[in-house]
């Protein structure tokens, strides 16, 4: 039985979902403060509908990751695999790990973001990686977004 896909996880560990999510809070943030400046309400008001766009894109991307993260912990096939690669840089970095699905060995990437799940990988570690069905060359690391 695959385990559930845990949205907190997945929203603080891939990058694409941190940053989609994030967007819309930045952006908020830039109004406000620009309301607390004393900025015009004309003023705030433009910069909101030119940022409203933008925050929808941010809230698009993270829901996309989340919907296909989610559907591959739960409906892919278990593996284990091996840490090949683990990079950092400012808070955000990719792990690889290797992995034989239906007798081909094969690289998968995650990019995320530098956590304390994260920065635990190093080269050699065995992880359990949820294959996408559909694309075998997609897998995402059952530790860093599963419930467990």
């Amino acid at each position: 039985m695959n385990p559930s896909a845990s949205l907190k996880k997945i929203l603080l560990t891939d990058y694409g979902a941190f940053l989609g999510w994030m967007t819309p809070v930045a952006y908020l943030g830039v109004i406000l403060l620009q309301f607390f400046l004393g900025e015009t309400f004309e003023t705030i008001l433009q910069l909101a509908l030119v940022l409203f766009p933008l925050s929808l894109a941010g809230l698009a991307l993270a829901f996309w990751r989340v919907q296909l993260i989610r559907r591959v912990i739960e409906e892919g096939v278990q593996m284990p695999a091996t840490i090949v690669r683990a990079s950092f840089f400012r808070g955000r970095g990719r792990v690889e790990v290797v992995y034989t699905y239906q007798g081909e060995r094969l690289v998968s990437g995650n990019v995320v973001m530098k956590n304390k799940l994260t920065s635990a990988f190093q080269l050699g570690t065995p992880v359990t990686v949820m294959v996408d069905r559909e694309k075998p060359r997609r897998a995402f690391i059952r530790e860093l977004y599963a419930e467990e």
